[in-house]
């Protein structure tokens, strides 16, 4: 604990807060991200299987993920070349960015693109908001 009652380490600041506690935060990014995926009509299940994987191993203070494409296919029983193939597909429409790992034991790095415009024209229609009697 520091001299001012905040456990070290801890958000002390707003900026330090990328997912901003205010709209949610971390785990209502990943829903919206997760929801807005499962609305994408161009998505294969693999894609989706993918996505979610590499959701499940976001680090909460960054935003980021670096599951090994090994890993990816064992946990989705898909092939490395539908995971190579998924990742690429997310990243070209949009919804996830992608960084080289530079070699072997260094994996990629994974990021949701949690605000992209691009891809909302992907979306299917919206849902009716009348209700049925």
């Amino acid at each position: 604990m520091t001299s001012n009652g905040t456990v070290a380490g801890s958000l002390d600041r707003p900026e330090d807060d990328p997912f901003g506690a205010k709209t949610g935060g971390f785990q209502k990014a990943r829903q919206d991200w997760r929801n807005y995926l499962a609305s994408c009509p161009i998505l294969s299940a693999s894609d989706l299987a993918v996505a979610i994987v590499i959701d499940n191993h976001l680090n909460s203070r960054t935003g980021q993920a670096f599951p090994s494409i090994k890993r990816i296919a064992l946990l989705t029983n898909r092939t490395m070349a539908t995971v190579w193939k998924s990742i690429n597909k997310l990243c070209k429409f949009g919804f996830l960015k992608k960084s080289i790992g530079g070699g072997r034991g260094h994996s990629n790095v994974y990021e949701p693109c949690w605000e992209n415009s691009e891809a909302k024209h992907l979306r299917r229609g919206k849902k009716s908001s009348s209700k049925r009697k």
